[in-house]
């Protein structure tokens, strides 16, 4: 039991050191954390292939978790011609 607690204390304390080492010369963070979903949806972003009538843009550049999809289709010969989304 003991030596559970002495893994835990010394890993609050590496997690600690991390923690001190990403501040910046004003004392705030440098490096945010990134969750599995921001990773995923990294990897997701750089394999996508958009047609040219659609546009994907991203009204704040650090979180990449809200995003906007323009869809023209004003130019293209589709049953919704004329219609934008």
């Amino acid at each position: 039991m003991k030596s559970l607690m002495l893994k835990k204390t010394q890993r609050d304390a590496e997690e600690e050191k991390k923690f001190e080492d990403t501040k910046g010369e004003t004392g705030a963070t440098t490096a945010k954390k990134v969750s599995p979903a921001e990773i995923r949806l990294q990897k997701e972003l750089a394999e996508i292939d958009l047609p040219k009538h659609a546009q994907m843009s991203f009204p704040d550049p650090n979180n990449i978790m809200q995003f906007r999809v323009n869809i023209d289709l004003t130019k293209e010969e589709c049953l919704w011609k004329g219609a934008k989304y």
